[in-house]
């Protein structure tokens, strides 16, 4: 029959591994969150960066093919050229809410890393426990041993009986 102390030690183990799995859910979202945030942030700035290139392009050549007789026409293309993300209130709002979720993911994180230090630092007392408790058990049954000797030769012995009931599981 497993003792007090190490059904607790199995309890907080359990915990543990509950809270580490928690833990590896949010770094994993937060890894992906923080994927998709550089993404848009890189990724749409070369987009937009190339959409650009390919304006001016086209802008020139027409300015070029019409040798200046119709040059608001290419100013107008180049009035049409994309804006960087950064100016994009949608695209601000996402990134922010991005940032936001990232933020959060890190927090719970943290958090989740000083409940599993804890359940560390307890699961260690309880396996202390557990040790000095079978100790205390053998030392016990070595005693009551030996009073049951002494009494079948026929002495006249006491023995005091435990009355923790934590020690009793380890009997």
């Amino acid at each position: 029959m497993a003792g007090f102390f190490a059904l607790q030690v199995q309890g907080l183990n359990m915990d543990k591994n509950l809270k580490i799995h928690e833990r590896n859910t949010y770094r994993e979202r937060k890894k992906g969150v923080d994927r998709i945030r550089g993404k848009m942030d890189s990724d749409l700035e070369r987009h937009i960066n190339d959409i650009n290139k390919m304006i001016e392009s086209c802008a020139s050549k027409l300015s070029t093919g019409l040798k200046g007789k119709k040059d608001n026409i290419a100013e107008v293309m180049r009035d049409e050229k994309e804006k960087a993300a950064s100016s994009d209130h949608k695209m601000s709002a996402s990134s922010g809410k991005l940032s936001e979720e990232s933020a959060r993911c890190q927090r719970k994180i943290e958090e989740l890393e000083t409940e599993i230090s804890n359940l560390d630092n307890r699961i260690s007392e309880a396996k202390r426990q557990d040790a000095e408790y079978k100790a205390q058990a053998r030392e016990y049954k070595k005693a009551f041993r030996e009073y049951e000797e002494a009494k079948a030769r026929g002495e006249d012995v006491a023995f005091t009986y435990i009355t923790d009931p934590r020690l009793d599981s380890y009997l």
